[in-house]
């Protein structure tokens, strides 16, 4: 019974750091995207600094950082899809979308995830009580989303896009988990999230001199302090 009390304090204190520290990396980008600090730049800085630091952290500690070639493609794949796609379409999206409307909309990964599960990677069926739940979830969001969309003049075309730009990168999240759930690698899993935010810190790099960021970087005090709280809180 002690067991449970604690593995149910442990899952609590883990659902309260994820609302507080994720959570707040939105505002943290959208303070980022206010200093001009051109998104994917902002990425790319923030995961060759996470990433590497990770890596150490666990030779460090005594963990196994060694990967093979398949594991580096698969992880490489999972990182990308999680933080190049994902987080550089959100960091790209929150130019022009406010940052209550990027998490909301960010909300439908958990759709995404339901979908591909059960319909594309053929995993567990979803049961009738699960369908229901996932009607639900949707005609939820759509009623969120309605009275903005509805009226012309609360989103302009840059925010629609954008808003779009959001589906896209929350479903190459899901992608990104469920086949981070789906590739079985025995690599220690804090080494995995090093490795992965590596790999994500080349591909943001690519994605930065593929559209010439590098040269719009604008590097203010808050906009640094932005990065390290996404390093440290985020990452």
């Amino acid at each position: 019974m002690t067991t449970d009390r604690h593995h149910r304090l442990q899952v609590i204190i883990a659902f309260a750091l994820v609302y507080v520290f994720w959570g707040s990396t939105y505002l943290a980008i959208g303070i980022a995207d206010d200093e001009h600090l051109p998104p994917y730049v902002l990425c790319a800085m923030r995961f060759l600094i996470a990433g590497p630091l990770m890596l150490a952290a666990c030779a460090a500690l005594g963990r196994s950082i060694r990967i093979t070639w398949t594991e580096a493609v698969r992880l490489a794949t999972i990182g990308c899809l999680l933080l190049v796609g994902g987080n550089g379409g959100l960091a790209w999206a929150e130019q022009w979308v406010p940052t209550g409307l990027a998490a909301l909309i960010v909300a439908i990964t958990p759709i995404w995830f339901m979908v591909l599960e059960t319909f594309v990677f053929r995993g567990d069926r979803l049961s009738r009580r699960g369908l229901i739940g996932l009607a639900l979830g949707i005609a939820g969001i759509a009623i969120l989303f309605w009275p903005k969309f509805a009226d012309r003049n609360t989103l302009g075309t840059m925010q629609l896009v954008a808003s779009f730009t959001l589906l896209l990168s929350s479903m190459s999240w899901a992608i990104g988990s469920v086949l981070s759930h789906k590739w079985h690698m025995k690599v220690d899993p804090f080494a995995a999230t090093g490795w992965e935010m590596s790999f994500a810190a080349i591909g943001n790099v690519l994605v930065v001199l593929a559209t010439g960021q590098q040269h719009r970087i604008v590097l203010t005090s808050r906009a640094l302090m932005a990065v390290l709280y996404l390093v440290v809180f985020g990452s």
